[in-house]
């Protein structure tokens, strides 16, 4: 799940996720210090203790070449690698999005320097530029939208990356994408699994940012919608297409 900031809100709402056996959550590196961002993983890993998994994105990879249209924050090369570090030393999974996404050889400095793993690539829209950051070891971790690329390129990505023993994840997806994206993940022998600490499936990035994104009240509209169990995984449908179908009482006739 992904989060936005607000200390106090987020670990709180940290714990209600714990309490329903969600098991990580994703905050939006936003504060404008390195001293706040770090604040809040380190409430929340105090809270939650060394088995939840926190993840976090600083979502600077922009939309043009200079990084335009990234988080409220820009950030510079400096204030990604110090926050690294410091996400390394609370246990972070991954840091999401720390450059600009066409900054390939920045990031594969970051990369290199941090002892965090670097993920990315949402953003990124064609095969070549993730066959840049593949050739440059720009990332440890491949995340691109399946909404965006579609599956087809989706899954020729994977393999692409499976060549530089790179794992993937979908991220999270947009509709009904979120199964799309969910589906793949499961498919993948190079999806992000989180090891034994975290549990042995791989890992499926849903939004839930109530009361805006609350999955809950957005697969309400689905007949056989997943659900999270007490283990905290979420069973895939298995039923044709995306395994999912829109509750009968909500269709009309156009």
């Amino acid at each position: 799940m992904a989060c936005r900031p607000s200390a106090v809100k987020q670990t709180s709402s940290g714990c209600r996720l714990f309490s329903r056996n969600w098991r990580g959550i994703k905050f939006r590196a936003h504060f404008p210090t390195v001293k706040e961002d770090v604040a809040l993983v380190e409430q929340t890993r105090k809270l939650m203790g060394d088995n939840f998994i926190i993840l976090c994105d600083a979502n600077q990879a922009g939309d043009g070449p200079d990084g335009s249209n990234s988080g409220p924050v820009r950030w510079d090369y400096k204030r990604a690698l110090d926050t690294a570090r410091e996400y390394e030393r609370l246990g972070v999974y991954f840091l999401e999005e720390p450059l600009p996404r066409w900054d390939f050889d920045q990031l594969a400095q970051l990369s290199h320097a941090a002892n965090v793993r670097i993920a990315g690539g949402e953003g990124s829209k064609g095969l070549h530029e993730y066959r840049s950051m593949l050739e440059r070891d720009s990332l440890d971790i491949i995340q691109f939208e399946i909404s965006v690329v579609g599956p087809t390129v989706a899954r020729q990505i994977t393999t692409l990356a499976a060549a530089y023993y790179k794992p993937c994840v979908a991220h999270a997806g947009f509709g009904p994408g979120v199964f799309c994206a969910g589906h793949l993940n499961a498919s993948l022998q190079n999806a992000v699994f989180f090891g034994p600490r975290y549990g042995t499936g791989p890992t499926w990035e849903v939004f839930y940012e109530p009361p805006a994104l609350d999955i809950d009240q957005i697969w309400s509209v689905y007949e056989n919608a997943p659900r999270i169990d007490k283990e905290g995984y979420m069973q895939l449908p298995d039923a044709p297409g995306l395994g999912v179908t829109i509750k009968q009482d909500l269709l009309q006739d156009a």
